[in-house]
Order: structure tokens, then C-alpha cells, then sequence
């Protein structure tokens, strides 16, 4: 008698995220919509508040756009959000620059919160995103800088997640470590 397969932790949310998102594009836009705090219809709020009644599905789609140390990341992959802060990045610059580097990765996991609490209730207190350069006052430029740093990561980490997530939705029984360095190539080209 064959022995059935234990799916791994990554494999299950896999499979939620093709369940969910297979040929279903429309969606994926629709949370752009959210995250970057468009105005969205009662019905697009309530589909919105529908799909991710799944505490397994916002998880797993949380970790694609967001990870943080203790995921159950698999090896090779580092799920820590400070990890990208590498030391080339602090080494050899002023302490104030070091300053505004931490201070926006501070605001931007802050931001990432706010926007996946928006999965259960779409109407609550969405991200702030605008930057109005004809308000760019020279004496707050500490502020502004780490503000614009923080908004410009999130809606590229955002818009990077998304497309993860339509990849592993749409690809044919590739692990997410395939598909994660088939995205890498692509992404070279």
C-alpha cells in the first residue's frame, strides 16, 4: 500500500494560493487596489472580506508579500525583514543616513500591518501613499526622506508579492523554490 505524501507547510499554501488565484488576475488587481488604497465598491470590499475569511489563505498570501522572522520559511530562504538591511548598506555613512534607513523599514512593516489587516475588514484605516513634492518642505527633509523611502518599498514589495502570487497561481506543479528562481531569471532579462 503506497503512503500518502505529507504536504510541507509551503506546499499547503501553495495550493491555497492556486485555489484561490488561478486565472483570477482580476483579484490580484483588485487587492493592488486595496493595498494601495484606491477606492473600492461595497462589492469589491465585501469579495475582498469573503476570500480571505481563511485564516490559512491570509497567512499564506501574507508571507508572499510580507515575511518576518518565525514564517516557516524553508531552507535557503531567510523570512526576516530586516535582513535586507545589509552591512554595506550601514557601513561607511553618516549615522543620519543610517538613521533614516532603519527609521523607513520601521514605518514600511507599520504600513505592510495596516495593509494586511485590510484583508478582514477593507474598510478600515487604509495606508497612507501620497507624496505631494509641491508640499516638500527643505527643513523636514529627515521626515520626508524616510517617509518616501518607506512608501516607495511597500508599493514594490506590494506589486512584486502580487505577481509572485499570480505566478505560483498559474504555474503547473512547480515547488515555490522553482518558481522563485524562474522569477529571478525573468527578471534579469
Amino acid at each position: 500500500m503506497a503512503e500518502e505524501k505529507q504536504l510541507t507547510t509551503a506546499e499547503k499554501e501553495a495550493n491555497l494560493l492556486k485555489s484561490t488565484f488561478k486565472d483570477n488576475e482580476n483579484l490580484l488587481k483588485l487587492l493592488r487596489k486595496l493595498f494601495f488604497s484606491f477606492e473600492l465598491s461595497p462589492e469589491e470590499k465585501l469579495l475582498i472580506k469573503n476570500t480571505f475569511e481563511s485564516k490559512e489563505l491570509r497567512e499564506a498570501f501574507r508571507k508572499k508579500i510580507y515575511s518576518k522572522r518565525g514564517d516557516d520559511a524553508n531552507l535557503g530562504n531567510i523570512a526576516d525583514e530586516w535582513v535586507s538591511i545589509t552591512d554595506e548598506k550601514l557601513l561607511g555613512i553618516y549615522a543620519e543616513d543610517a538613521y533614516k534607513i532603519i527609521q523607513s523599514r520601521i514605518k514600511l512593516y507599520k504600513m505592510f500591518e495596516q495593509g494586511i489587516a485590510l484583508l478582514e475588514n477593507p474598510d478600515g484605516e487604509r495606508v497612507e501613499l501620497s507624496f505631494i513634492p509641491s508640499e516638500f518642505v527643505a527643513s523636514n527633509i529627515q521626515q520626508i526622506s524616510i517617509d518616501l523611502m518607506a512608501r516607495n518599498k511597500y508599493l514594490n514589495s506590494v506589486e512584486a508579492g502580487l505577481s509572485f502570487i499570480n505566478i505560483i497561481a498559474n504555474s503547473k506543479d512547480k515547488t515555490p523554490e522553482q518558481l522563485l528562481e524562474e522569477q529571478k531569471k525573468n527578471s534579469n532579462k
